[in-house]
């Protein structure tokens, strides 16, 4: 009976952790996106500035 406790502890004990794991990959992907968008954005803005000197002169 004690190892069935043990063994149904160290399982819950693991599944807290790979759920801490899983919500530390989700906040990294979420900034991973966000970033990625305000570079791309950044990027257009570079583009059609360039592209309006390109035309100025």
């Amino acid at each position: 009976m004690i190892k069935f406790i043990e063994t149904f502890q160290n399982k819950f004990i693991k599944k807290e952790e790979y759920d801490v794991e899983i919500e530390r990959n989700k906040k990294y992907e979420v900034r991973w996106v966000w970033y990625h968008t305000i570079l791309a954005i950044e990027l257009l803005i570079t583009n059609v500035l360039l592209i309006w000197i390109l035309f100025k002169i």
